[in-house]
């Protein structure tokens, strides 16, 4: 989506100044926008991208492609990651939970996984259902279908799921508060768009359309 492209610059702040220390980066599901991975890869001595189609883009130098899906990570890489990003990916996966609980198991002890996901009860969707659009805030609509969206997750969901995973949660902050739908943002100067990601952190994730989330064994 459009207006994903210019939350990375927003979402990517976030990430470098919580992912200290070096070590390894495992970005699970980041091939369909590699910019991502090569944006941190400075960061790292080493960014593993895993996912189940190749990159669309060409990967930095220390970034390294593997196709695979999480769940079937092998044992060998079992506590070897510093650092793990889910961005904008449980949502397409058939059972999330299984996904983090794999996750979970090959990140360090010390480690922190980094989730970025869509906000079902945002502000913009409750607007939507309020107007008769959207039947109900956990509505996939034919876009997101399109996109691969299985799932819907609120604030509260993508906490449990954190909490049934074995982990514990640790930042819960929102990163762009959307009021309109995207194709009416899209027309908007720059300047405001960039208010409505500047602003998000100071707002009720709940009302965020986009929202990140720390979790550590």
């Amino acid at each position: 989506m459009q207006i994903y492209a210019k939350s990375l610059p927003y979402s990517n702040r976030m990430l470098r100044t919580r992912m200290t220390g070096g070590g390894r980066l495992l970005d699970v599901g980041g091939a369909e926008n590699p910019k991502r991975a090569n944006a941190l890869a400075d960061l790292f001595t080493e960014v593993i991208l895993a996912d189940l189609k190749p990159p669309r883009k060409p990967l930095d130098a220390n970034v390294r492609f593997i196709e695979c899906s999480i769940e079937n990570f092998s044992p060998s890489v079992a506590g070897l990651f510093d650092h793990i990003l889910l961005s904008n990916v449980l949502e397409h996966i058939p059972d999330p939970l299984e996904a983090l609980r794999a996750v979970a198991g090959v990140l360090k002890p010390s480690g922190i996984i980094h989730i970025l996901s869509p906000n079902c009860e945002s502000l913009n969707r409750r607007i939507g259902v309020q107007m008769g659009i959207l039947k109900n805030i956990r509505e996939i609509t034919p876009q997101e279908k399109t996109i691969g969206h299985l799932h819907m997750f609120t604030v509260a969901d993508v906490k449990a799921m954190v909490a049934n995973a074995g982990l514990k949660l640790g930042e819960c902050v929102g990163v762009f508060l959307k009021p309109v739908p995207t194709p009416e943002m899209m027309q908007w100067p720059d300047a405001r768009i960039q208010a409505f990601f500047e602003i998000a952190p100071q707002i009720q994730p709940e009302l965020c359309h986009e929202v990140y989330f720390t979790a550590s064994p």
